[in-house]
């Protein structure tokens, strides 16, 4: 059975937010002009967050896939822990859109939770995982995880949503940096 993409790897996350008015960081000084402007709120955090996706690049992991060099057991061991990650945070998910009212944000997660059902079952099938409880995760993995777990349960809805932009735009381009598509 093929694994189905990630429901991290397209930008069709981004693009949904930033199409809703709620998603604009207005206000946002331009530092040349010195003028107010408007820009959407996923760009602005993409912009304020450039040494973590430059870090996430020149991790092992992401520089192993590009020269053809990582080590099968650490590319295993990274797809066990993404198996667990797709299956808590589609639990998350499922918090968040029981706890909300708004009918946007409601189908959005509806739609989220099943990407990330549909895609940790087709991994549990490769990677044979039967009960998730005997998968060590690393500490970055369960800080994650637990980050989202407490939006989802004790915040609006929508910023969780918003926890959700640096994957929907990291992924897309990590593979962009790399030449995922080509190479």
């Amino acid at each position: 059975m093929s694994i189905e993409r990630s429901p991290r790897s397209a930008t069709h996350l981004v693009h949904h937010l930033d199409a809703s008015p709620f998603m604009v960081a207005a206000d946002v000084i331009d530092a040349i002009s010195f003028k107010t402007t408007e820009i959407l709120l996923s760009e602005y955090l993409w912009q304020q967050t450039q040494q973590y996706h430059i870090q996430a690049l020149q991790s092992g992991f992401v520089q192993g896939i590009w020269s053809a060099s990582l080590d099968p057991e650490g590319f295993g061991g990274f797809m066990l822990q993404d198996s667990v990650f797709c299956y808590e945070a589609s639990k998350n998910i499922a918090i968040a859109e029981s706890n909300t009212t708004d009918p946007f944000i409601k189908q959005f997660l509806q739609e989220q939770f099943q990407a990330y059902q549909d895609y940790y079952q087709a991994l549990f099938n490769t990677w044979h995982i039967e009960n998730v409880s005997g998968i060590k995760l690393g500490q970055a993995c369960k800080a994650y995880i637990a980050h989202e777990h407490e939006l989802a349960m004790n915040y609006n809805s929508v910023y969780f949503v918003v926890a959700l932009i640096p994957c929907a735009k990291l992924w897309p381009w990590i593979g962009q940096q790399i030449a995922a598509d080509t190479v």
